[in-house]
């Protein structure tokens, strides 16, 4: 006579009870990382790979894939419970108010009073889990953050009856199966208002940015906290309780940063994410001398409801973090040049054409360059890794770098690499920001500079001249012309070529055609630039 053994596997069999109530089940590994040996992390097995892991979360199971599953999990000693919507019941999903403290849930019991009875309750290891069905279609997409609460609406949870002795994990239910055979379904979410952040009225506003410029491409960019200004002391008081935001903007704030701060627009105004928003305000109020405090009491009276720092779990702390940030940027490797740049540059006027989102973002990014290298105003950089940090392509690149060297904001010496692998230079120039692009390069194109005016090394003033826009001279000619006026005590033309990266046989033509306009003088072998310009137009 022969007897059978048949061992029941009782991760398998929570986890095939769970299914049976129509829930989605994941195999689940506890473990303990050796850098935070208080802390049990709760990921999936081993044996799910990231892909397979996303397919278990959003698709419906069967009874044969459950077992499949658990079974070759064998690392699994727990059941988690897939949170949101639910596989049989699409149109119901499924949320979890994790408490990570018992004292919070019971200072909090008087708003789960409603349906608390008829709930699903758990006591876990530290706190409680409460579990609510809601309608898919009313289910919120703004929770309020609160201290020692996590709402679980995606994701997974641990099962309630599981255990695993061996890192102390118990999860026991407190109301539950058989007299509450599921969660509560909310009807209306009048029960969970403590917990959702009310929908803000705010008027629809229009972008600030060309309807050219589509949100794809600027959203794709670098972050635009480089706009600097002079550095001023001031103060704000707090508004009153009753006005919900300062009647006008403080002093020295712009516009955009008023606008972002009031509105949270950071969508519209092409920043990737809240923080990056915030970090642009924060370092336009500590540029003008605003500190900590006053900071702090702008964010309090203006922020709207769904703003990172509203919904933040420990608000005061994320803006001082963000403030300090803002400081060390303002202090750290910053030189006066680089900063007076960045405050024309925020001033400027630009053309209004469709390339302005991504002009701004290039010369933006430069600057950036700029105080990354502590390079100024020269930068040595490809195009390709100015691509890269722009989100760029180096096509657009190379196109943009060219319109910019035409209203006068750089110089690009690109190299001779017709790959775009090699380090290029790029001089940064001082604009005018008191006069139009368009209106200065007309205007100088009529009018050519007086005699008397003097190009100092590293100025941009004569790059409208009439020479560079000719037939004769050219592009490479100003390049030829610029490198020289680099260095006063003169180059050779190997020295030469090594700078401007250009054939030895256009060196060679250049250097005939700027002697013949008297740009240039030779004298022991070396090559020297003349300070005045010519008032003539090559035929």
């Amino acid at each position: 006579m022969s007897i059978i053994l048949t061992v029941i596997n009782p991760v398998l069999a929570l986890a095939l009870r769970y299914h049976a109530m129509g829930f989605i089940v994941v195999p689940v590994a506890p473990r303990i990382e050796p850098w935070s040996p208080d802390k049990v992390k709760k990921p999936p097995s081993k044996f799910i790979k990231t892909t397979e892991f996303k397919a278990i979360l959003n698709n419906a199971q069967s009874e044969r894939q459950v077992r499949d599953l658990f079974t070759r999990c064998s690392d699994a000693t727990v059941v988690g419970l897939a949170t949101g919507p639910l596989p049989n019941e699409p149109d119901q999903s499924l949320v979890v108010l994790d408490f990570d403290s018992r004292e919070l849930f019971q200072s909090m019991q008087q708003d789960l009073l409603p349906f608390l009875k008829d709930t699903w309750l758990v006591e876990t290891r530290r706190g409680m889990h409460v579990y609510v069905r809601v309608p898919t279609a009313i289910m919120p997409h703004h929770w309020k953050a609160i201290p020692q609460l996590d709402i679980k609406r995606s994701g997974y949870v641990v099962a309630p009856d599981c255990a695993d002795p061996d890192y102390g994990l118990t999860y026991r239910f407190l109301q539950g199966p058989p007299t509450i055979p599921r969660p509560v379904l909310l009807k209306s979410l009048d029960a969970l208002s403590a917990f959702i952040v009310p929908d803000p009225l705010t008027p629809s506003r229009t972008s600030l940015l060309p309807a050219a410029a589509s949100a794809s491409r600027i959203s794709r960019s670098q972050p635009l906290w480089i706009d600097m200004a002079p550095e001023r002391s001031c103060e704000i008081s707090p508004p009153t309780p009753s006005t919900p935001e300062p009647v006008s903007r403080p002093p020295g704030l712009s516009e955009t940063h008023w606008d972002l701060l009031c509105h949270n627009s950071w969508q519209s105004h092409g920043y990737p994410s809240r923080s990056e928003a915030d970090m642009a305000i924060v370092l336009a109020l500590a540029n003008q001398g605003y500190n900590f405090r006053a900071v702090e009491s702008l964010y309090n009276s203006a922020c709207p409801a769904d703003s990172k720092y509203k919904q933040h779990a420990n608000p005061t702390s994320y803006l001082h973090h963000t403030y300090r940030q803002a400081c060390r940027f303002l202090s750290e490797h910053v030189s006066e040049d680089l900063r007076r740049y960045a405050t024309l540059i925020a001033t400027y006027v630009w053309p209004p054409d469709q390339y302005l989102p991504t002009d701004r973002r290039i010369i933006n990014t430069l600057v950036h360059q700029a105080q990354r290298l502590r390079s100024f105003p020269r930068i040595s950089i490809s195009i390709r890794e100015l691509a890269s940090w722009a989100r760029y392509s180096p096509a657009t690149v190379q196109r943009s770098l060219k319109r910019l060297q035409t209203q006068g904001l750089l110089i690009h010496s690109p190299p001779s690499d017709k790959q775009r692998r090699l380090s290029g230079t790029i001089l940064l120039t001082f604009p005018d920001p008191t006069r139009h692009p368009a209106t200065a390069t007309t205007s100088s194109s009529s009018s050519p500079p007086a005699s008397s005016s003097v190009a100092s090394p590293g100025d941009c003033s004569d790059i409208h001249h009439p020479l560079w826009s000719s037939a004769e001279c050219g592009e490479r000619g100003r390049i030829f012309y610029k490198r020289l006026q680099d260095f006063p005590q003169g180059l050779t033309m190997k020295d030469l070529s090594d700078l401007v990266s250009l054939p030895r046989s256009t060196l060679y033509d250049l250097r005939k055609r700027l002697l013949k306009f008297n740009l240039i003088e030779e004298r022991s072998g070396r090559l020297f630039a003349k300070i005045h310009l010519p008032q003539i137009r090559p035929s």
